[in-house]
């Protein structure tokens, strides 16, 4: 018989079953099963597999061995694949429903992160730009302030020149209606004011600083300088000053620089006039 050939080509290349197993990782009970004919102890879907990996580690031809099987077994070719792989039946009236919740409920949560990011950038760009704008407008806002300083200035300096105006006016105008009364017309006597006489007091102010000031003990102002502040004020006699904080001051007398206040003493108080400070 054909299955007979697998001992004898075993035995003449000298090799025994559990060395045949060990190469070709099939059990040796069923290699002695293949060798005696005991095909009906093996799978019979699985026999066709032994027997071809058994015939080619031999080197016999693996197809006629197979075909010498099925002659001798009456069986037909069988597909292994086939046999493994069955489909199973679908019950009636049951159809198949594809899994879908999970997939939309992962939709959902990818539309809820992109749309929190999607807040999240706008809120970060408006601090940004609002941030920038604050930085745009500062400087501006210090430019207007310094302009509106210099004309609030001139108009005190204005101010300051039309009231000398009108009392001088006042003043030429009473001596002539007590002469039309008396039914005299005296010389005009005009008052003049020698401006090179007026002392004039200048202020840098480096710091947030307060001030008041006191001109020939009549005209009195005060207020709280900002940074990089510089005034200028104009006196017959005598100026009386009070600085909140000496140290960020400079003065100057007619065009020249005085000498620095005494740091140590704040509120400190100044008198000036054109011998320059006489009383601290």
């Amino acid at each position: 018989m054909f299955y007979k050939d697998f001992q004898e080509k075993r035995k003449e290349l000298g090799l025994t079953i559990e060395q045949i197993s060990q190469k070709i990782k099939i059990n040796p009970d069923t290699l002695k099963n293949i060798e005696a004919g005991e095909f009906k102890k093996l799978p019979d879907i699985y026999v066709r597999l032994f027997i071809k990996s058994y015939a080619r580690e031999l080197g016999l031809n693996a197809e006629e061995y197979l075909k010498k099987y099925e002659e001798h077994t009456g069986s037909k070719k069988h597909d292994v694949k086939q046999n493994i792989v069955k489909e199973t039946p679908k019950e009636e009236g049951k159809v198949d429903t594809p899994v879908s919740g999970f997939s939309d409920k992962g939709k959902t949560i990818t539309f809820i992160i992109i749309f929190v990011l999607i807040i999240f950038v706008i809120v970060i760009l408006k601090q940004v730009l609002s941030e920038n704008q604050v930085a745009t407008v500062s400087p501006v806002h210090q430019r207007l302030m310094k302009q509106q300083d210099s004309l609030a200035r001139a108009a005190m300096s204005e101010s300051s020149t039309e009231s000398a105006e009108e009392e001088l006016t006042n003043e030429e105008k009473q001596p002539n209606q007590q002469d039309d009364e008396q039914g005299t017309v005296p010389e005009p006597e005009t008052a003049i004011v020698d401006t090179a006489d007026m002392l004039s007091l200048g202020i840098e102010i480096s710091d947030t600083c307060w001030v008041k000031i006191v001109i020939d003990e009549t005209d009195t102002s005060e207020a709280l300088f900002r940074p990089g502040t510089v005034r200028e004020w104009e006196a017959a006699r005598v100026f009386d000053l009070r600085i909140g904080r000496p140290e960020v001051v400079k003065l100057f007398l007619n065009d020249t620089q005085l000498d620095s206040v005494d740091r140590g003493v704040a509120p400190a108080r100044l008198v000036i006039t054109e011998d320059g400070i006489i009383n601290r």
